[in-house]
């Protein structure tokens, strides 16, 4: 990804440096909302609780795919799991060293693979199962999965269904695709 594409690690970098506090996305239908970085960079407290729970499960070497600046393997990390974290932009992953997260590498989710070596968990949260796409990709992704998991190891993912709306906007939106 070059430093033009990557406008999202940009927002991150931006606020860890002190330059920023929202980032602008911009739908192809013209939609275009302001979105707070903040929360990428909450401490556990100020967490919501379903990510609490869900990072009690994380158990031995563990993959953060989507890793952003690094929130949920910092402090995995602090707790002594040995965490890589991944993301595709450049800026996150940088801000992630930053911040103190140990093993941080830009790496697609299509490029996940066995030179990663064995994990016991597999940490997708922030709505990162999109990262999916469609079904075919989902199917390729979880055999690459299996591949590089321990036996017992666990995909600990979230997601939000974007149907789920009322908003004409949004309605109108999914009606054109």
């Amino acid at each position: 990804m070059s430093d033009f594409d990557d406008a999202f690690g940009h927002g991150l970098y931006d606020y860890l440096k002190g330059k920023g506090q929202s980032i602008i996305i911009e739908r192809d239908d013209g939609l275009i909302e302001a979105g707070r970085i903040a929360g990428y960079f909450a401490e556990y407290l100020d967490w919501p609780e379903h990510e609490k729970k869900a990072l009690k499960y994380t158990k031995g070497r563990v993959l953060d795919i989507g890793c952003g600046v690094g929130r949920h393997s910092i402090y995995l990390q602090e707790r002594g799991l040995d965490v890589l974290g991944t993301d595709i932009s450049p800026l996150a992953i940088k801000a992630c060293k930053l911040r103190g997260l140990k093993k941080a590498k830009v790496l697609p989710i299509t490029q996940i693979g066995r030179d990663l070596g064995k994990f016991d968990t597999i940490l997708m949260l922030g709505n990162n199962f999109g990262l999916f796409a469609n079904k075919k990709r989902i199917k390729w992704l979880l055999q690459r999965f299996y591949n590089i998991t321990t036996e017992n190891a666990l995909i600990i993912a979230e997601t939000r269904d974007p149907y789920k709306t009322d908003e004409s906007i949004h309605l109108k939106y999914h009606e054109s695709n």
